[in-house]
């Protein structure tokens, strides 16, 4: 295992993070609409939620009833002008059938998760158009409105001039949306390498697994259910089509990019198949495929058989396990049908476009018993009633298209009281707040708790809050009623589109996203993340006019499940807030590191000691080191006890783990074995850390596992553990949610640091800040792997992938508003208003700098730094002595370093006279810039084909380098010749990675000709 990963420690997810990545472009950009705008005028008005779409547990299209007498309807709809009654769907005014004192009647349809194309990158990829992610049911709400509500047209023809039609178009359609498969996995150990957390690559609910094997068998059924078809009451001699949608379970360890050959065949039994083509797919994305029946497809009762088979070549069978894995997720047949019912209650016609004003006349064979019902549902909210009979019955054509018509004997379904709710609206003033609050109705009590505490008694700023969200609410009025994150997107996006971004969203409730552990769909008691792996950031990136991957606002987590748990964490911060005396603890730094190696353990622990220089400088903060050994196969204890019980301001944690252990292990703070006491919150009195971890789904919260246990693989993530347990453990928890890469994990650890550890107390940004400024720094650091167009793909040589995980899985749990490491004041002896640098050319940097007084001041020198480390001076500028007024400051660096520059600043304090020594030196915090398109490390030229040359553009020596190919595998070692032979190398990508003087480790990508 290459040591740029950090896996769990079970083999499913060490195979997760052991192989590389998928090539396929996504989306560059949010495109969805606040969705409120259609209550524009109507806020104040009554309304009830009516949900339909599920009838004794299947989907269900149809024509709804609502008792007008239902105890559930208000007075003011019950009494209310029947005229006025309006009927709203997904923002748009729907044709009621029907409503007077005794009933109301509508057609009402399932929800087909139109929404959730807004989470997928691109929103072509959603390939299975039919069901939704996350509800069944839809919502229509009725109110009464100041004009007239629509009702549906009626249109009563003779056949006069009317065109008889003698057949429709029938679409048998068969779907495999089972509630615990996914096409992208969860319990199995073949899933895609670096799973975005965004929706791509088609990933929906899908059929079983189809494993190929040595003998390459045609499959035509799954576990319960044959692939078959039956075609009735055929009209015609045009051939009928087939489509299927076909998902990729697996990818191959040999090359994960390869495409595999779906073989499709047909046929009217499993002895009589014939092959009607290949898709292609490649790993775990999709493929559809369209193709003819033949009449020698089909017996004698209109019945056909479809087929699978995959090709399982050699190098695709490793052991006992075959890399041929698909399932398949839906089939459609569609073939000309005679104008029949068949005896069914309802049936649905669809006929073929013709010209507007036409008026056809068909004669309905089949019908039921009973009287029945015509209805044209070409738009599903805006449906016509035909009368007629089945053996006559004449309808216009509105407009040139495609028209379905619904007959049916059916008596309508009634709404059940339950699926009946009164809701407001409320049209919210942005400006109003900058705190915002969404919690579930079960938290409620405790989120009011929080409102209060952070709008009247947080200490220093005072949010604003009117209010907290029910997330109901939310999905009310941002989302049509229909549960999905994409809410939450569209509420953000509307609370911040008054140019604000300026606020906080703080999620009070869990979320559950693991496909086979989702307990129903609705997202009943939840308050939705994105995607599987869970993202919170993703629920606010791109939002407000902020580019891709750039968070509008900061989010943080409380997955709390009571509001006993959620009161315990408030009680925490307040006690972390509130202490003013004896906070040298929080200066104290502890660094765990692990790794399945000395190896690794080197490389983790050094990572943590270049992002230490920014504690031990202006911070000037202490670190306890305590990295991973072990004796032959005996790892020896960890034990930090002592250290948190006495105080530590933070925790980075660097290696393997999985949602329940680190593998080098401190455990759980609940484990009373581990000797972690309790802080006497109750007085006021408690030493919290702030957690940062660094490796694999130890952040993983959405498994909808909380159970309080400790140390096993079905207790509540011990990430949660540390935040829940409400008298110890930490006040802030943030880390991965899914993989973690060394190369990832690093680059935002060396951009997390400075921007904590290099602030003053009073500049020090909140928690949430932090990691929005972190992840934005990481985003735009340049990266010699990164591939334009292609940013966004699962590729294994771009690492801007792992970067752009590594941003949308980094997860935050706990309030995101809190202030971090308040400590006491190492402050300078001038009052620094700011200290900034910005790029002013392309080759001059601008480095300013503002003092509001000056105490014995007798000049700042500027130093630079290409790592945040190695600082050399490069400037010396006076200082005014004593000044009690604002003095503004600005040096510019003409020669800046290639890539990312880093300054800071010295203040020298005058000597005594007659002394020669240098003055007292302080030091202000980090900043840096970023000179695009420029690198540090040169490879040249770029492509070639035998010879190239390395430079390194930095004031430091390279020690050695190192070749790896794309798959990881070193091919050189420890070289220190800058010239450089590949002439006998194979063509393709590989990473020229060099080793510093210093110990910096620097990559460049080389493409071999």
């Amino acid at each position: 295992m290459r040591a740029r990963i950090f896996t769990k420690t079970i083999f499913l997810l060490v195979l997760v993070c052991s192989f590389t990545t998928i090539n396929l472009k996504v989306q560059a950009q949010w495109s969805g609409t606040y969705g409120n705008d259609w209550l524009a005028g109507k806020y104040s008005q009554p309304w009830v939620k009516i949900n339909v779409g599920v009838v004794s547990g299947a989907l269900t299209k149809g024509v709804y009833r609502v008792a007008m007498t239902s105890a559930k309807l208000p007075n003011e709809i019950k009494n209310a002008d029947k005229a006025k009654l309006q009927l709203w769907h997904r923002g748009k005014q729907v044709n009621i059938l029907k409503v007077d004192n005794a009933e109301l009647l509508f057609y009402g349809v399932p929800n087909d998760g139109k929404s959730d194309e807004l989470l997928f990158r691109p929103t072509s990829s959603r390939a299975n158009p039919y069901y939704s992610m996350y509800s069944d049911e839809s919502s229509y709400f009725l109110t009464v409105g100041s004009a007239n509500g629509d009702r549906a047209p009626e249109e009563t023809l003779s056949d006069a001039s009317s065109v008889t039609l003698t057949q429709h178009i029938r679409t048998e359609s068969k779907n495999y949306q089972l509630a615990n498969e996914y096409s992208h996995a969860t319990t199995i150990p073949l899933r895609p390498i670096d799973q975005n957390s965004f929706f791509e690559d088609g990933k929906t609910r899908t059929g079983p697994r189809l494993f190929d094997s040595a003998t390459h068998p045609i499959h035509t059924k799954d576990a319960t259910k044959d692939f078959d078809f039956t075609l009735k009451s055929r009209s015609g001699t045009d051939k009928p089509k087939v489509e299927v949608l076909i998902n990729g379970r697996t990818f191959f360890p040999s090359n994960p990019g390869d495409s595999r050959n779906i073989h499709i065949y047909v046929g009217k039994d499993a002895a009589n198949l014939r092959e009607v083509g290949m898709v292609y797919i490649a790993g775990f994305t999709f493929g559809k495929f369209n193709f003819d029946l033949e009449e020698t497809d089909l017996d004698a009762n209109g019945k056909g058989l479809l087929g699978f088979k995959t090709d399982a070549s050699p190098e695709n069978i490793q052991g006992n396990t075959i890399y041929d894995v698909i399932s398949l997720t839906y089939y459609n047949v569609t073939y000309n049908q005679q104008i029949n019912m068949l005896s069914a209650a309802s049936a649905e016609f669809r006929f073929a476009a013709t010209s507007q004003g036409v008026k056809n006349k068909i004669v309905i064979a089949g019908a039921p018993a009973g009287t029945l019902k015509f209805y044209d549902i070409t738009d599903i909210d805006k449906p016509r009633i035909i009368n007629g009979t089945a053996a006559s019955l004449v309808f216009s054509r509105p407009n040139a298209n495609e028209l379905v018509l619904l007959a049916t004997n059916q008596t309508p379904t009634t709404v059940a009281d339950a699926k009946i709710n009164p809701v407001s609206f409320t049209n919210y003033n942005k400006s109003d707040y900058n705190y915002l609050i969404i919690s579930n109705t079960t938290l409620l009590d405790a989120a009011e708790d929080f409102r209060k505490y952070r709008t009247e008694q947080t200490p220093g700023e005072k949010y604003k809050a009117p209010t907290i969200f029910n997330i109901t609410d939310i999905y009310n009025q941002f989302n049509y009623g229909e549960p999905s994150p994409v809410a939450i997107r569209r509420f953000v996006d509307y609370m911040v589109s008054d140019g604000n971004l300026e606020k906080y969203l703080l999620l009070l409730g869990k979320s559950i996203t693991r496909n086979d552990k989702i307990v129903a769909k609705e997202l009943v008691d939840e308050v939705p993340t994105v995607g599987f792996p869970g993202s919170d950031f993703l629920l606010v990136e791109g939002l407000g006019g902020q580019p891709q991957d750039v968070e509008a606002i900061p989010v943080g987590r409380i997955p709390a499940i009571n509001n006993a748990q959620a009161r315990a964490y408030l009680k925490k911060v307040e006690v972390y807030e509130n202490s003013t005396t004896g906070l040298d603890w929080r200066k104290k730094v502890l660094h765990v590191s692990g790794g399945k190696s000395l190896s690794e353990v080197g490389i983790h622990s050094g990572n943590l000691a270049t992002a230490g220089n920014a504690v031990t400088g202006a911070f000037g903060g202490t670190i306890d080191v305590r990295n991973k050994t072990q004796n032959g196969d005996v790892i020896q204890p960890l034990d930090i006890s002592a250290a948190i019980n006495s105080g530590v301001g933070m925790i980075t944690y660097f290696g393997h783990s999985a949602p329940y252990q680190t593998d080098y292990n401190f455990g759980y703070v609940s484990d009373n074995a581990k000797g972690y006491t309790d802080q006497n919150v109750d007085a006021g009195v408690g030493k919290f850390a702030i957690m940062y971890y660094n490796g694999c789904d130890i952040l993983n919260v959405f498994n909808n596992q909380f159970n309080e246990t400790v140390n096993v693989s079905s207790s509540r993530a011990q990430s949660l553990d540390w935040l829940l347990n409400p008298k110890r453990g930490a006040v802030a928890v943030f880390g991965n949610t899914w993989a973690g890469y060394n190369q990832s994990c690093n680059e935002y650890l060396q951009e997390l640091y400075p921007i904590i550890f290099g602030q003053s107390d009073k500049n020090r940004l909140t928690i949430g800040q932090i990691l929005r400024k972190t992840a934005i720094e990481t985003k735009n650091n340049p990266n010699p792997y990164r591939l334009g167009a292609d940013e966004n793909a699962r590729i294994a040589s771009a690492s801007y992938s792992k970067r752009q995980a590594q941003m949308h899985q980094t997860l935050l749990l706990g309030d995101p508003a809190l202030r971090i490491l308040i400590s006491t004041e190492g402050s300078m002896p001038v009052d620094l208003s700011y200290f900034e640098a910005k790029l002013v050319s392309a080759s001059s940097v601008e480095v300013a700098w503002k003092t509001n007084s000056e105490t014995n001041n007798s000049h700042f020198l500027v130093e630079r730094s290409y790592n945040a480390k190695n600082f050399e001076q490069i400037g010396y500028v006076e200082g005014n002595g004593d000044m009690a007024t604002e003095s503004v400051y600005k040096f510019f660096d003409n020669k800046p370093l290639p890539g990312t520059s880093y300054y800071r600043l010295v203040q020298v304090d005058k000597v005594s006279e007659g002394k020669t020594e240098e003055g007292k030196k302080t030091l202000s915090s980090i900043v840096s810039v970023n000179r695009p398109y420029t690198n540090s490390l040169v490879v040249s030229p770029n492509p070639s084909s035998d010879f190239v040359e390395i430079k390194l553009d930095l004031p430091v020596a390279i020690k050695s380098w190192n070749l790896v190919d794309i798959k990881g595998r070193v091919v050189r070692r420890n070289e220190t010749k800058l010239t450089l032979d590949i002439s006998n190398l194979a063509s393709g990508e590989y990473i020229v990675e060099i080793l510093t003087e210093n110990g910096d480790v620097i990559s460049r990508k080389l493409v071999k000709q």
